[in-house]
Protein backbone atom coordinates (compact mmCIF):
# COMPACT_ATOMS: atom_id res chain seq x y z
CA UNK A 1 0.00 0.00 0.00
CA UNK A 2 2.84 2.38 0.83
CA UNK A 3 4.51 1.83 -2.57
CA UNK A 4 1.30 2.71 -4.38
CA UNK A 5 0.93 5.96 -2.44
CA UNK A 6 4.59 6.90 -3.11
CA UNK A 7 4.21 6.19 -6.83
CA UNK A 8 1.08 8.31 -6.94
CA UNK A 9 2.83 11.16 -5.11
CA UNK A 10 5.87 11.01 -7.41
CA UNK A 11 3.62 10.89 -10.47
CA UNK A 12 1.66 13.91 -9.27
CA UNK A 13 4.84 15.88 -8.61
CA UNK A 14 6.22 15.10 -12.07
CA UNK A 15 2.92 16.07 -13.68
CA UNK A 16 2.92 19.37 -11.80
CA UNK A 17 6.43 20.22 -12.99
CA UNK A 18 5.58 19.26 -16.56
CA UNK A 19 2.38 21.30 -16.60
CA UNK A 20 4.13 24.41 -15.32
CA UNK A 21 7.02 24.03 -17.74
CA UNK A 22 9.60 23.84 -14.96
CA UNK A 23 10.87 20.38 -15.80
CA UNK A 24 11.77 21.03 -19.42
CA UNK A 25 12.34 24.80 -19.38
CA UNK A 26 14.79 25.62 -16.57
CA UNK A 27 15.89 29.18 -17.30
CA UNK A 28 14.86 29.08 -20.96
CA UNK A 29 12.27 31.36 -22.50
CA UNK A 30 12.59 29.87 -25.98
CA UNK A 31 14.75 27.63 -28.14
CA UNK A 32 15.49 28.32 -31.79
CA UNK A 33 17.22 25.30 -33.27
CA UNK A 34 20.03 24.64 -30.83
CA UNK A 35 20.13 28.20 -29.47
CA UNK A 36 18.54 28.84 -26.10
CA UNK A 37 17.10 32.28 -25.35
CA UNK A 38 17.34 32.89 -21.62
CA UNK A 39 14.14 33.59 -19.76
CA UNK A 40 15.99 36.28 -17.84
CA UNK A 41 16.78 38.10 -21.11
CA UNK A 42 13.09 38.18 -22.03
CA UNK A 43 11.94 39.31 -18.59
CA UNK A 44 14.59 42.05 -18.31
CA UNK A 45 13.78 43.42 -21.79
CA UNK A 46 10.08 43.40 -20.96
CA UNK A 47 10.63 45.16 -17.65
CA UNK A 48 12.77 47.82 -19.35
CA UNK A 49 10.15 48.43 -22.03
CA UNK A 50 7.34 48.62 -19.47
CA UNK A 51 9.34 51.09 -17.43
CA UNK A 52 10.08 53.26 -20.46
CA UNK A 53 6.49 53.15 -21.69
CA UNK A 54 5.02 53.63 -18.26
CA UNK A 55 2.89 50.60 -19.03
CA UNK A 56 0.55 49.15 -16.47
CA UNK A 57 0.62 45.55 -15.28
CA UNK A 58 -2.31 44.93 -17.62
CA UNK A 59 0.08 45.48 -20.54
CA UNK A 60 2.63 43.00 -19.17
CA UNK A 61 1.37 39.99 -21.12
CA UNK A 62 1.51 41.91 -24.40
CA UNK A 63 5.01 43.21 -23.67
CA UNK A 64 6.31 39.79 -22.64
CA UNK A 65 4.83 38.09 -25.71
CA UNK A 66 6.29 40.81 -27.95
CA UNK A 67 9.69 40.24 -26.35
CA UNK A 68 9.52 36.45 -26.77
CA UNK A 69 8.44 36.83 -30.39
CA UNK A 70 11.07 39.47 -31.12
CA UNK A 71 13.96 37.52 -29.62
CA UNK A 72 12.76 34.27 -31.21
CA UNK A 73 12.35 35.69 -34.71
CA UNK A 74 15.61 37.63 -34.35
CA UNK A 75 17.53 34.43 -33.61
CA UNK A 76 15.73 32.56 -36.41
CA UNK A 77 16.55 35.40 -38.80
CA UNK A 78 20.21 35.28 -37.74
CA UNK A 79 20.31 31.56 -38.58
CA UNK A 80 18.52 32.08 -41.90
CA UNK A 81 20.88 34.94 -42.81
CA UNK A 82 23.90 32.71 -42.13
CA UNK A 83 22.47 29.91 -44.29
CA UNK A 84 21.74 32.29 -47.17
CA UNK A 85 24.79 34.56 -46.89
CA UNK A 86 22.60 37.60 -46.25
CA UNK A 87 24.60 40.49 -44.81
CA UNK A 88 22.87 42.04 -41.82
CA UNK A 89 24.66 45.32 -41.22
CA UNK A 90 24.06 47.91 -38.54
CA UNK A 91 23.06 50.38 -41.26
CA UNK A 92 20.49 47.97 -42.70
CA UNK A 93 19.06 47.33 -39.24
CA UNK A 94 18.89 51.06 -38.49
CA UNK A 95 17.04 51.64 -41.76
CA UNK A 96 14.62 48.77 -41.13
CA UNK A 97 13.48 49.75 -37.64
CA UNK A 98 13.23 53.11 -35.99
CA UNK A 99 13.42 53.16 -32.23
CA UNK A 100 13.38 55.91 -29.67
CA UNK A 101 16.71 56.92 -28.14
CA UNK A 102 15.39 55.80 -24.75
CA UNK A 103 14.86 52.24 -26.04
CA UNK A 104 18.36 52.16 -27.51
CA UNK A 105 19.88 53.56 -24.30
CA UNK A 106 18.62 50.58 -22.31
CA UNK A 107 20.85 47.54 -22.98
CA UNK A 108 17.97 45.13 -22.36
CA UNK A 109 15.55 46.97 -24.66
CA UNK A 110 18.27 47.64 -27.26
CA UNK A 111 18.94 43.89 -27.55
CA UNK A 112 15.26 43.33 -28.36
CA UNK A 113 15.23 46.18 -30.90
CA UNK A 114 18.32 44.64 -32.53
CA UNK A 115 16.60 41.23 -32.77
CA UNK A 116 13.48 42.79 -34.30
CA UNK A 117 15.61 44.76 -36.78
CA UNK A 118 17.54 41.63 -37.77
CA UNK A 119 14.26 39.88 -38.45
CA UNK A 120 13.06 42.80 -40.59
CA UNK A 121 16.26 42.90 -42.69
CA UNK A 122 16.28 39.16 -43.37
CA UNK A 123 12.58 38.86 -44.15
CA UNK A 124 12.82 41.82 -46.53
CA UNK A 125 15.93 40.40 -48.22
CA UNK A 126 14.33 37.02 -48.87
CA UNK A 127 10.77 38.13 -49.45
CA UNK A 128 7.97 37.18 -47.10
CA UNK A 129 7.02 33.84 -48.69
CA UNK A 130 10.59 32.51 -48.84
CA UNK A 131 11.30 33.78 -45.34
CA UNK A 132 8.26 32.08 -43.82
CA UNK A 133 9.09 28.86 -45.68
CA UNK A 134 12.64 28.83 -44.28
CA UNK A 135 11.38 29.83 -40.86
CA UNK A 136 9.04 26.83 -40.83
CA UNK A 137 12.06 24.50 -41.17
CA UNK A 138 13.62 25.72 -37.93
CA UNK A 139 12.67 23.93 -34.72
CA UNK A 140 11.24 26.73 -32.58
CA UNK A 141 9.94 26.06 -29.10
CA UNK A 142 8.63 28.61 -26.63
CA UNK A 143 8.25 28.18 -22.89
CA UNK A 144 4.55 27.38 -22.41
CA UNK A 145 4.07 30.19 -19.92
CA UNK A 146 4.46 32.66 -22.81
CA UNK A 147 2.21 30.82 -25.24
CA UNK A 148 2.54 28.27 -28.01
CA UNK A 149 4.62 28.75 -31.14
CA UNK A 150 2.68 28.21 -34.36
CA UNK A 151 5.06 27.18 -37.15
CA UNK A 152 2.35 27.61 -39.77
CA UNK A 153 1.71 31.21 -38.71
CA UNK A 154 5.30 31.93 -37.65
CA UNK A 155 3.88 33.55 -34.54
CA UNK A 156 3.28 33.09 -30.86
CA UNK A 157 -0.22 32.08 -29.90
CA UNK A 158 -1.54 33.47 -26.62
CA UNK A 159 -1.25 31.59 -23.39
CA UNK A 160 -3.77 31.31 -20.60
CA UNK A 161 -0.92 31.18 -18.10
CA UNK A 162 -0.02 34.22 -16.03
CA UNK A 163 2.80 36.20 -17.59
CA UNK A 164 3.09 39.39 -15.59
CA UNK A 165 6.62 40.72 -15.38
CA UNK A 166 6.45 40.76 -11.58
CA UNK A 167 5.31 37.13 -11.44
CA UNK A 168 8.10 36.02 -13.76
CA UNK A 169 10.74 38.00 -11.87
CA UNK A 170 9.55 36.46 -8.60
CA UNK A 171 9.81 32.94 -10.02
CA UNK A 172 13.37 33.17 -11.33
Amino acid sequence: MNKAIRRLAVGAALAAFTLTGCASWPGAGARVGEVRIADDTIVRASAAIQELRGATDGDATEVLQTAVTGFTLGEAATQIAAQNNIPVTAAAKAAAVTASPALLASPEAAALVDAIATNAVVSESLGQAAYVEQLSRIDIQVNPRYGNWSASQAALQSSALATSVEALQANR
